[in-house]
């Protein structure tokens, strides 16, 4: 209901100066604030003065935490009352902290990093329906009055604990954004404040370790662990250092407009056990048996007990992720984002058992109520349908259809734009008419008014907050406009003071003038132009800082490899599927320009589950055929450019795969994802709302899983009581889109005169139909379906034909574009022959 974005322009207006004593202290009270409302919220017997003692000495170490269960489940049902289609489906049972400390060096700010480590975060959870606790399926005359107060209060902490956040999120960012003046340049008389928060910002260190969390199930448990995870400043070498890039004597240096950061996550893995699974239970016996065998076998390749205390179905990964982000809005030479990352190898081993344990308790983490419940409880009205509520449930019931059919009426933008303008200056009197004189206080009514649109369920908590966010820098202006025409009596306020408070008093004149209401100061207003700058900042980006000649971004990835392992109940290996390596890169340009590769080096699937095989391997890159479009090191290229002027490039290259239709694999494949009939009973009974997801800004919402209704069954309830949001066919064609997006490509493409090129070659597979895949005097059927090329672009029509288009102009006046392209289909093969003979011409 909201679309603005949070303004952080406004903070860059003011520039303050404030001595390093000051900006210190305010900085152990932000500090202090932060961990009290955090940590101090969510752990058990945490001594406050005690905190508040690390928290001035620099060294916050606590060891042996436990978390206040009871105040983490209360938080995660009150936002189950605040949007119960967005429940989490399980409660807290017990956590744990080994230990967690905050290292800050306030005497060596200057040299030294801020360091935060947390080690030995155990919590474990367990499946609980809060949806069939929610009040809204238990809707009774007697409880109308009480359930409508307990939704309200939940709205009301939420918005309170919503300002909190923002509150503190926004004084970080001023401080932060205070070195950088309207033009994105670093100022040579930024404060000492602005200085030591960038240095912080910039050599802040994160380490994480040993967390594990755990889903506790009567059939089983799942649970994810990670050994550590880091985040570091580094040098051009990629090794940990302190940097100090607000030094004046090295500003003019290329490499000192280089931040570099590294994250490295390590043994990062999810396993999923039964009840059974423990080092002395009978399967546990035959997976280090199994373990322990190195043969060629289908069970000699398992290497699930690796970990002896889990069975992983993702076996602990590595991952490492370098960033490079450059300073300025000018970036010709070199990109403003370079960001490469590698994953070592991901493996996966999954067990029939495994997957039943998974389904179960995926059942379980559904909602169990079943038959009708409300679409949408968000914007559900907390009355019964009455004479006086009728306008309401009209409204709720037009909001579904509209909801069911991804259609948003004009009337809910004009409504969201009208709720706006009323909230922004009704809450800019109310969050500041006591600081600045000229601000007139609310009266009752206009109180009232604002409190019923912060309680109007159908505008979300993010967009309130947005709305909030735009009061405060309208506010910032119009202080910047008062202190131009009447400069401030007395001492300076410090910049840290301005954010955090200050501990000066009022003197005795200002307190009586405020307690009776009276203001001497002239009104502040804020002409056209400054709101329309205003607006335009709200909603310009961090990339709208680049000039449109800049280079934006250059991302790489690479995944060395992939394994996939599929198990039967007795653990032995049915299929695996291996994937070589990975690769893909995306860079871009501020002025539209970009280039994707996306790279595969191999694909190989060998089948375990037949007995004697004779095709080990049903898909693999063959050498069948003599030809090849790729190199051997390559098994499937795709590229895409886009260049500055529009030209753009597709290419794709798919080599010769071999595919052997395995009766037995197919068979064993079908029963392992085939789920049982009770399992598949119970999925069948549970009908869930939509899904509810809200944008960042609390601008758009976009709703999902619209399972319980289609949209000719809400017109036969409805009638033509919505024939501006319902239209006479909802659903456009699959065609007729894919036709409005080719008309819409060649008029783009024909306007800026552009060049569309268009590169495919396939390399069809060769299908193998065994009659059996372990007897050589068998039967086979192979289709080869050959090759296929697609060239599209840059090729030049026959004489004849341009010789017709221009003789059969439809306007004799129009020139005449044509573009050419050629289809070949070529080498299709049908064969029959034994496998003995297929075998030995495949050698050969």
């Amino acid at each position: 209901i909201a679309w603005a974005t949070q303004p952080s322009h406004v903070h860059r207006h003011s520039q303050h100066n404030t001595t390093p004593t000051t900006t210190i202290i305010m900085a152990k009270k932000a500090l202090l604030d932060v961990l009290e409302q955090t940590i101090g919220k969510y752990v058990k017997n945490l001594d406050a003065e005690t905190l508040n003692v690390a928290v001035w000495s620099g060294k916050i170490q606590l060891n042996s935490l436990s978390l206040d269960i009871d105040a983490v489940n209360q938080e995660l049902d009150r936002q189950a009352a605040e949007a119960p289609n967005l429940a989490v489906p399980f409660k807290v049972v017990s956590g744990t902290f080994e230990s967690f400390e905050v290292d800050v060096p306030w005497a060596h700010l200057m040299s030294q990093s801020v360091v935060l480590r947390a080690r030995g975060l155990q919590v474990a959870v367990e499946p609980y329906d809060r949806a069939s606790n929610a009040d809204h399926l238990h809707a009774v005359v007697a409880s109308e009055s009480i359930r409508a107060k307990k939704t309200q209060n939940a709205r009301i902490h939420m918005l309170k604990s919503s300002n909190e956040y923002r509150e503190r999120t926004n004084a970080m960012r001023k401080i932060a954004l205070s070195s950088v003046d309207d033009e994105g340049s670093k100022k040579d008389s930024s404060s000492f404040g602005s200085r030591l928060v960038r240095r912080i910002i910039e050599n802040l260190q994160i380490e994480v370790g040993d967390v594990h969390v755990s889903l506790r199930d009567m059939d089983g448990s799942a649970g994810v662990v990670l050994k550590s995870i880091s985040l570091i400043t580094t040098d051009v070498l990629g090794k940990k250092s302190f940097v100090d890039r607000t030094n004046a004597a090295n500003a003019g240096s290329l490499q000192n407009s280089f931040l570099y950061k590294q994250l490295r996550i390590d043994g990062f893995g999810v396993y999923l056990d039964d009840k059974l699974s423990s080092s002395s239970s009978p399967s546990r016996r035959l997976l280090s048996s199994i373990s322990e065998n190195d043969g060629d076998g289908a069970t000699g390749e398992n290497a699930q007990t690796r970990d002896p205390s889990h069975r992983y179905i993702l076996k602990p990964l590595s991952f490492q992720a370098k960033l490079r982000q450059a300073d300025g809005n000018i970036c010709l030479d070199y990109h403003k984002y370079l960001l490469s990352s590698e994953l070592s190898s991901i493996d996966i081993d999954l067990s029939r058992d495994q997957m039943d344990i998974a389904r179960n308790i995926i059942l379980k983490l559904q909602p169990s109520v079943t038959g009708k419940t409300p679409l949408f409880p968000e914007y559900r009205p907390l009355s019964r349908v009455t004479k006086a509520s009728a306008k309401e449930w009209w409204m709720y019931a037009g909001r579904c259809i509209g909801r069911l059919n991804g259609r948003r009426s004009w009337i809910e933008f004009f409504r969201a734009f009208k709720l706006r303008k009323q909230y922004i200056p009704l809450y800019k009197r109310h969050a500041h008419s006591k600081a600045c004189s000229w601000i007139q206080p609310l009266k009752d009514e206009e109180t009232k008014q604002m409190e019923e649109i912060e309680l109007d369920r159908s505008i979300s908590i993010e967009g309130i907050m947005v709305w909030r966010t735009i009061a405060d820098a309208q506010m910032e202006k119009e202080k910047e406009k008062h202190q131009s025409k009447k400069p401030a009596a007395g001492e300076q306020q410090g910049f840290f003071g301005s954010i955090f408070g200050s501990g000066q008093k009022p003197n005795a004149s200002s307190q009586s003038r405020s307690a009776s209401g009276e203001a001497d100061d002239p009104p502040v207003t804020l002409t056209v132009e400054e709101l329309k700058e205003l607006e335009a900042a709200e909603r310009q980006s961090l990339e709208d800082d680049l000039s449109q000649d800049s280079k934006l971004c250059d991302l790489k990835f690479v995944l060395q490899s992939l394994q996939v392992n599929l198990f039967a109940y007795n653990l032995n290996k049915l299929v695996s599927f291996e994937l070589g390596s990975v690769s893909t890169s995306f860079s871009a340009n501020m002025d539209g320009a970009f280039k994707f590769l996306f790279n595969i080096s191999d694909l190989e699937v060998k089948d375990h589950a037949t007995l004697h095989t004779l095709y080990p391997s049903i898909v693999r890159k063959t050498s069948y055929k003599q030809e090849s479009v790729v190199s051997s090191k390559d098994a499937f290229i795709f590229q895409a450019e886009k260049s500055h002027n529009g030209d753009q490039k597709l290419t794709a290259k798919l080599a010769a795969f071999e595919t052997i239709a395995s009766p037995a694999l197919v068979k064993e494949i079908y029963a392992f994802f085939l789920s049982s009939p009770a399992a598949a009973a119970s999925s069948s009974q549970v009908r869930q709302n939509p899904l509810l997801a809200q944008s960042l800004s609390g601008s758009v919402d976009l709703f999902f899983d619209a399972s319980q209704g289609t949209a000719e069954q809400v017109r036969s309830i409805g009638g033509g009581a919505f024939g501006d949001i319902l239209p006479e066919k909802v659903a456009e064609k699959p065609n007729d889109e894919w036709k409005s997006s080719l008309i819409e490509a060649w008029q783009q493409k024909t306007a800026k005169k552009s060049s569309l090129i268009i590169d495919i070659d396939i390399m069809a597979p060769v299908l193998v139909v065994p009659e059996s895949c372990a007897d050589p005097s068998s039967s086979i059927l192979v289709v080869d379906l050959g090759r296929l090329r697609l060239k599209y672009g840059k090729i030049d029509p026959p004489a004849n034909v341009v010789d017709w288009f221009n003789k059969n102009r439809a306007f004799p006046s129009h020139e005449v574009v044509l573009d050419g392209g050629s289809l070949d289909i070529s080498d299709l093969k049908f064969f029959a022959d034994t496998s003995r003979n297929y075998q030995r011409d495949r050698k050969s």
